[in-house]
């Protein structure tokens, strides 16, 4: 089955959202670095502290 032209636009924006973004919260790693890289510590933002750490 073909994809339609939107589909693949949100495909490839995912991917670079995914793999090709630096994220400040993640300390400047991509989502799939920090994912591959196992621990990470969260960081507070605004109001809210998060004390919990993701495996």
């Amino acid at each position: 089955m073909m994809k339609s032209g939107t589909q693949k636009i949100v495909n490839q924006s995912i991917n670079i959202y995914n793999n090709g973004r630096p994220h400040l919260s993640c300390n400047m790693m991509t989502l799939c670095q920090t994912h591959a890289k196992g621990k990470f510590e969260f960081k507070q933002w605004g109001k809210h502290l998060i004390t919990d750490q993701w495996n």
